[in-house]
Order: C-alpha cells, then sequence, then structure tokens
C-alpha cells in the first residue's frame, strides 16, 4: 500500500513516519518561533517541550513525545543534531538551549542550575559589560 504507484503499490505515505517528520516540524517551530500568535495560543494547552503531564493537549503530549521516538534514536534524538548560535542572545535560552558544544548548561551545571532563580533567562539578560570585558 505504501509503495510509489510506479512500484505497483497504492501511494499511500506511511502515516506514522508522516506523522513524527509533522511533530519534528511543529517541534523546531516552537523552539524558534516563540513570540508567534500561534504559539501563544498552544501555550494555553501545554506548557513546553520541557514537561510532559496529563494535564497538556494530545498535541503538546505527542510533541514531547519526540523525544522519545526509539526507531529515530531514542530519548533526545532531536535535539542531539541541534546546534544553536548565540547571536545577540536575546533569542538563546541560558540554561535550556544547546549552545555550549551542544549541551545545556541545565545538564553540564545541574547543581547551579536547581539553585538559580533565573532558569528562563536568555543569554543577553545574563552577561554583563564592565571596562570593556563580558561577565556572566
Amino acid at each position: 500500500i505504501c509503495k510509489p504507484k510506479e512500484r505497483g503499490g497504492l501511494g499511500v505515505r506511511d502515516l506514522r513516519v508522516f506523522n513524527i517528520a509533522l511533530l519534528g516540524k511543529w517541534w523546531w517551530k516552537v523552539r524558534n518561533e516563540k513570540e508567534s500568535l500561534w504559539y501563544l495560543v498552544l501555550e494555553k494547552y501545554g506548557h513546553s517541550l520541557e514537561e510532559n503531564n496529563n494535564r497538556s493537549s494530545i498535541w503538546w503530549r505527542d510533541l514531547n513525545g519526540m523525544k522519545l521516538v526509539q526507531e529515530r534514536g531514542g530519548n533526545g534524538w532531536f535535539e542531539e543534531h541541534l546546534r544553536r548560535v548565540v547571536g545577540d542572545g536575546k533569542d538563546t535560552m541560558f540554561w535550556k538551549d544547546p549552545w555550549v558544544d551542544g549541551d545545556t548548561l541545565r545538564i553540564l551545571f545541574s547543581r547551579l542550575y536547581d539553585l538559580t532563580t533565573d532558569k528562563e533567562a536568555c543569554i543577553a539578560e545574563m552577561i554583563s559589560e564592565e571596562d570593556g570585558l563580558k561577565k556572566i
């Protein structure tokens, strides 16, 4: 059924693979378009890509489930293949985005993350400049 028509099939897409591809696209958009109207609406029905609970909508639960798709590499497969370019630091989360050698500071320095009160801060908010020197 899923084979192309030219090869004797019906040309029906493998819905599981197609769904994973669409969820991957949405996952990317959620990570990069947090100011868009669609994100602000969907945020009311779930919390984030960081948590998965029964109160979230089915869409958010499926999106969070992307991290657990076994045939695609298992836990964290999607994020493992992303790299973040910091730029001015306004769009990169200090603790939660993989901007230091592909790892998040939340994982590299979990004890500091547990102690901080600025868990949602971006890099630009965490870095100051004094006498030409940048300080965290």
